[in-house]
């Protein structure tokens, strides 16, 4: 009898210390319910983004998920492998599937998603080709300023992997997206001595893209009847600086060119 009733205490117990704490991450979050291999708890409910595969995505999802689960020591493994299950979708989810929902089985889909997605190289050259893809934008301010803020958006990132865009084929990138005349144009906003490289090319676009929102400038630049003139007579002339034709095109990756 002893035993029976020292049993149901201890059940009674167990029951009041789980509430309890389900209370606290209800409290805190709201509720989930997810399953175990042998229970069900209730989770608290988060609002994380979904990660479907995309590399360029993969840093904020992994940021946001190790701030509120990942590093969350009040949560099991099994816990955290059921967030991260529920805020994956199509190819990411694909990587982990057929895996248990375990303890121990949380760590291998973390490293089998970094290994996949979150690797510095795959990174850098998927965002090396979204700059590659870029159209060539035309003269008008409002697209300019476009490309502009798409252009420092990539390579604020691959500064943050690399530590160094200030190299021959990311001049190449930002040249290859602007009309010849901006390019010529651009010349009238570089600093005399300044040498010629990335930061200078990125400079003088940005302050060109100034001046003509600061003119209220919106119409597409056309050249003049000279500059057709001299088009038609030399058609191999550039219109830009020939101190920038040091920039060249290559076939590596650019992980690979980062090692040159």
């Amino acid at each position: 009898m002893e035993i029976k009733q020292a049993t149901v205490h201890w059940e009674l117990k167990m029951k009041a210390e789980v509430e309890q704490k389900r209370l606290e991450l209800e409290k805190q979050f709201g509720t989930l319910t997810t399953r175990h291999s042998s229970y069900t708890v209730e989770l608290p409910k988060l609002e994380l983004p979904k990660f479907s595969g995309n590399v360029l995505k993969w840093q904020e999802f992994w940021d946001s998920f190790q701030v509120f689960i990942h590093k969350n020591r009040t949560l099991q493994p099994v816990d955290k492998f059921s967030y991260l299950e529920a805020e994956l979708e199509g190819d990411a989810k694909a990587v982990i599937s057929g895996l248990e929902l375990t303890n121990s089985n949380y760590e291998v889909a973390v490293n089998l998603l970094q290994e996949r997605f979150g690797r510095e190289k795959i990174i850098m050259d998927a965002l090396f080709s979204k700059l590659m893809d870029l159209p060539v934008s035309s003269s008008t301010t409002a697209k300019l300023r476009e490309t502009y803020d798409t252009i420092e958006m990539h390579l604020r990132f691959l500064k943050a992997l690399s530590g160094n865009v200030d190299q021959p084929h990311f001049a190449f990138v930002i040249m290859s997206k602007l009309p010849k005349i901006v390019m010529a144009r651009m010349e009238e906003f570089k600093d005399m001595e300044e040498k010629e490289t990335v930061e200078s090319i990125r400079k003088a676009f940005k302050r060109y893209i100034c001046a003509q929102e600061a003119g209220g400038g919106q119409a597409e630049l056309t050249q003049s009847a000279e500059a057709q003139e001299t088009t038609k007579r030399f058609p191999q002339q550039k219109l830009f600086s020939p101190k920038w034709s040091w920039v060249t095109t290559t076939g590596a990756s650019l992980s690979e060119m980062m090692d040159l």
